[in-house]
């Protein structure tokens, strides 16, 4: 999914400089963004502006000085009591303009200003016209309204205004029309203009160009074209450029070169030109999480955190991170969390004018989040039903209709999304949507193993032999899914097994959640010696996806014949998370002296030894005073410890006795990034 170059200006421009930006995947060039305000007027001489257009006045300056300081504030106050003693004042409308875009991210209230101000030149000087002042200024306020209608992706008015542009002004703007025409389908005319620009001899055309022809062939859903050309563009920026860096390295993760798109986040934030918009370890934080290096990808978001952001991008910029988060909540076992954030990144409007995907791709994938989160919500919550007394859970089983009613309305939403638009194959084809490839098989809940196995199908031929064989991992892992599901069983052991030994390494998210339902197969086909050797696995690196996937594990529950460990043994044994059915896998419960909930496997490996009652003092009010909910509060407590990963928080010399560093729980570890505004 490609995000788009953000601005092109030219030598028409008011002082006659030429820049641009990029957002990354198309990153910005914020110092050339600002080309589209008047810098330092109160500098310019009386010549400058000629007899057509007059200068500002002292308050209309200071009020354009200010904008372009980003003293957006005073810029507002400043343009509107210009604009009470003249509400025609063409740099009163420009400067509040600007305010409401750059400061507020007001589009539509920037789009009606901006077209005010540019109607106002329109009726004044009769464009276009001989006088050079006031068809420069016509020149910005056509530019600004072109950019803001991309903003809001009303891509034919975009396009209208670049094409109107272009028949009254020269040079002609070329560069910005890349973005329109792909979005509108008119690919060979973005194409045709992307290569015009690539043998410019101009810096920032070559990068809009090959920015561009990357975007349009990702959009065309042309892997190997979509990373040619980006690494063709780092290569002639000699990797100057932030924004041709970063995408190269989402480019990366198309042909599955996950260290490559780590090394080139690394190039982009040291380049040259620092013209992306965001942060590119934004793309980082991804990374880490797909490749399940949880401690990394808590560390690169703090950071993230901390990083300036353009006024103007916050609002995208929180959504993304909201986004980004939910997703690491999720895999770390964080499910109430992970809920509440996929809830508000699929509430929150999306921007479709920053990025190649269409509003209906971007919403899918919102819905495919919080489809994952509410599942895995509802695995918690019957784990929680199962602890208490039927009348006590009423209240929760109410919630669980709720939530019931929402997974199915979410369902047919993504279901009529998926079909009309087609989508459903751009998921499943790793890395060209929002989707996560380990979050993909959540479509064979939304949409059904059918339609899932013809996505697939689908996916394979339009990946092309090549890429259809090195991809055939992935789609071997959803088909065995589909088949875990529809019972399959055989069949699933077959394909699971088979997409572990296909898919790379680094896909570990994935591998984790395959592991996951493969181990529930070889189980219930008898294999009980391989199947330990999968929960082995995901106990020990993702157990959140037991969750995740509403599955079971088998255990051997042990009590020390003391009656508390009894009673809590007996209530272990109602939860959906354990069968007690004789595993090598021990649940050992004992409370005669100390209140011990342990886990361990094969060879008396050890998963995790909770003492319940161990808890933050000024948590201490959590613990129930009533016995049968403190019991449920113990379960509770030994549950999120098994199903969560364990995080190393710290390299600190203090060591368990086992000889390993420190560790502390996933709950613990998110701690500081859920203190801050998310």
């Amino acid at each position: 999914m490609a995000d788009r170059v953000q601005r092109a200006t030219s030598s028409s421009h008011p002082l006659g400089h030429r820049g641009g930006a990029a957002r990354t995947l198309g990153g910005v060039r914020q110092v050339l963004l600002r080309c589209i305000l008047v810098a330092s007027l109160l500098t310019q001489s009386q010549q400058l502006w000629g007899a057509d257009l007059p200068p500002p006045s002292e308050t209309e300056a200071e009020a354009l000085r200010a904008v372009d300081d980003s003293k957006y504030v005073r810029a507002r106050e400043l343009s509107e009591t210009i604009l009470d003693e003249d509400e025609d004042s063409l740099y009163g409308n420009y400067v509040l303009a600007m305010v409401f875009y750059q400061a507020e991210a007001n589009l539509a209230r920037a789009l009606f200003i901006t077209r005010k101000g540019r109607e106002l030149l329109e009726t004044t000087y009769s464009v276009p016209t001989e006088l050079p002042n006031a068809t420069r200024w016509h020149k910005t306020y056509l530019e600004l309204e072109a950019w803001i209608l991309g903003e809001m992706d009303q891509r034919a008015d975009e396009l209208a205004v670049y094409e109107r542009y272009n028949e009254l002004y020269t040079p002609p703007l070329e560069g910005p029309m890349i973005w329109p025409l792909f979005k509108l389908g008119r690919f060979e005319e973005a194409r045709e203009i992307g290569l015009r620009l690539i043998g410019s001899d101009n810096d920032w055309d070559r990068t809009v160009g090959y920015n561009g022809l990357s975007a349009l062939e990702n959009e065309a859903r042309n892997r190997q074209a979509t990373y040619d050309w980006i690494m063709e563009g780092l290569e002639r920026t000699g990797g100057r450029s932030c924004v041709i860096a970063s995408n190269a390295a989402l480019s990366a993760l198309l042909v599955l070169d996950f260290g490559s798109a780590e090394q080139h986040v690394r190039t982009a934030l040291k380049a040259e030109e620092q013209d992306c918009s965001r942060n590119p370890m934004s793309h980082l934080a991804f990374l880490y999480t797909v490749t399940g290096d949880f401690q990394k990808a808590l560390s690169t978001m703090l950071e993230l955190r901390k990083q300036p952001q353009l006024q103007r991008m916050r609002v995208q910029f929180e959504k993304e991170m909201v986004g980004m988060l939910a997703a690491l909540l999720l895999s770390m076992g964080q499910i109430e969390e992970a809920e509440e954030r996929a809830w508000m990144t699929l509430e929150s409007p999306d921007r479709a004018g920053m990025t190649s995907a269409s509003p209906e791709n971007l919403e899918l994938s919102n819905i495919v989040a919080y489809y994952a989160a509410l599942a895995a919500r509802r695995s918690l919550e019957a784990e929680r039903i199962a602890l208490m007394p039927f009348l006590d859970g009423f209240s929760l089983r109410a919630d669980d209709f709720l939530r019931a009613a929402e997974q199915w309305e979410k369902g047919r939403r993504s279901l009529r999304l998926g079909i009309e638009q087609q989508l459903v194959v751009t998921i499943v084809r790793p890395y060209f949507s929002g989707v996560s490839p380990w979050l993909a098989g959540t479509l064979i809940e939304t949409l059904g193993t059918g339609v899932l196995r013809q996505a697939v199908a689908e996916a394979r031929q339009a990946e092309g032999e090549r890429w259809a064989s090195k991809l055939e991992g992935y789609f071997v892992a959803l088909e065995g899914e589909a088949d875990w599901r529809d019972g399959e069983l055989s069949r699933a052991v077959e394909r699971g097994q088979e997409a572990l030994e296909l898919l790379p390494e680094a896909e570990r998210l994935l591998r984790w959640r395959t592991h996951t339902w493969l181990a529930d197969a070889l189980w219930r086909l008898g294999e009980s010696d391989l199947a330990m050797d999968h929960y082995h696995e995901i106990l020990t690196n993702s157990p959140a996806f037991v969750r995740i996937l509403g599955t079971s594990i088998p255990v051997t529950v042990q009590d020390d014949g003391s009656e508390e460990g009894q009673e809590l043994a007996d209530l272990l044994k109602q939860s959906p998370r354990f069968d007690d059915v004789g595993s090598e896998l021990v649940v050992e419960l004992s409370a005669a002296e100390q209140t011990l909930l342990c886990a361990r496997g094969r060879n008396g490996v050890q998963y995790v030894c909770v003492d319940p009652w161990a808890i933050d003092p000024e948590k201490s009010e959590e613990i129930p005073s009533d016995e049968a909910a403190r019991r449920a509060f113990a379960i509770e407590r030994f549950s999120n410890e098994l199903f969560s990963p364990r995080i190393e928080l710290t390299q600190k010399d203090i060591n368990s006795l086992d000889g390993r560093p420190t560790r502390a729980g996933a709950a613990e570890a998110v701690q500081e990034i859920l203190g801050g505004s998310l």
